[in-house]
Formats: C-alpha cells, sequence, structure tokens
C-alpha cells in the first residue's frame, strides 16, 4: 500500500505503487502527497477512491460513498498545523498527536517517530520493513509549501 508519515511541520510518503490482479503484478513510483490550499494531503488505498477523494476534499461537493471497510486513508496537514484523518468513511478526525503515520508502513513509522525519529527517518524505516513501501521518500514542507523528493 504505502506509508505516510507526518509531524505538523511536514509530511513524508515513500514512493512505491503496487499493481496487483489475476494479471497484473508490478511496481512504479508515484507522487501520494500533494498540496492543495495550503493543506498537504498524503493518500493511501485504492486508486479510484483516491481519485473520489482528492475531487471531493476542499470542495463543496457532495460526499462520495466508499464500499464498506474499503481500502482508504488520507492524512492531511493543513495550514494551520493540524493533523486530520479520514478512513473509508470519510468522517473527518483531528488528530491530537504531534505525529501519524498511514498505510501498509503506517505502524513501523509511528513506532519510529515514537522513538523520536522525523517522518523522513521514519518512512525510510518502514520502507525496511514493509513489502508495499520503497524509496525514495518525497517530502512537502508546511512552511516551505514545495514538494521534494529525497534521494
Amino acid at each position: 500500500m504505502t506509508t505516510i508519515a507526518a509531524n505538523r511541520e511536514l509530511m513524508a510518503s515513500d514512493s512505491r505503487t503496487t499493481v496487483e490482479s489475476p494479471t497484473i503484478n508490478r511496481t512504479y513510483n508515484s507522487g501520494k502527497i500533494t498540496e492543495r490550499n495550503g493543506d498537504i494531503i498524503g493518500v493511501a488505498g485504492d486508486n479510484d477512491l483516491i481519485e473520489k477523494f482528492l475531487k471531493w476534499y476542499g470542495s463543496k461537493k457532495k460526499r462520495p460513498q466508499f464500499p464498506t471497510n474499503a481500502n482508504f486513508e488520507a492524512l492531511i496537514l493543513t495550514k494551520t498545523g493540524e493533523l486530520v484523518y479520514y478512513d473509508d468513511t470519510l468522517s473527518r478526525d483531528t488528530l491530537k498527536h504531534d505525529y501519524y503515520a498511514i498505510g501498509s508502513g503506517g505502524d513501523a513509522a509511528r513506532g519510529a517517530m515514537a522513538m523520536g525519529a522525523t517522518p523522513i527517518k521514519a518512512v525510510e524505516i518502514a520502507c525496511t520493513v514493509d513489502l508495499y513501501s520503497g524509496l525514495p521518500v518525497q517530502v512537502i514542507h508546511r512552511f516551505i509549501n514545495r514538494f521534494a523528493p529525497i534521494e
């Protein structure tokens, strides 16, 4: 799936995208974090659900319907420094933690950050133990508002 980690200053993600189906198994690098209207958005899960979420987030459109237990998560670092979590229900959960991570490598990244790692280092660590996460790390800083791949 992926690893996306954030604190109140920046968001980092891995780059590996995995496509698995009865006829295709492949991986390639792609972007998983983006900036929109000052908010940094990280998404993990099925591509069709990610596209629906990104079209809906920040718009005045009606909330899309996702299947129950859909493979989808989003982590938002708002322009004001809040961390916000969405799952397949698309309900907004404002997190009280100073850091959080989502995706298949989210547990590893949260553990690394609990031990003092930055989100960048946490994603690097998750990439060593999570089959569905891979380097390079991508980063967007809240105060700089620019995309910067880490190599």
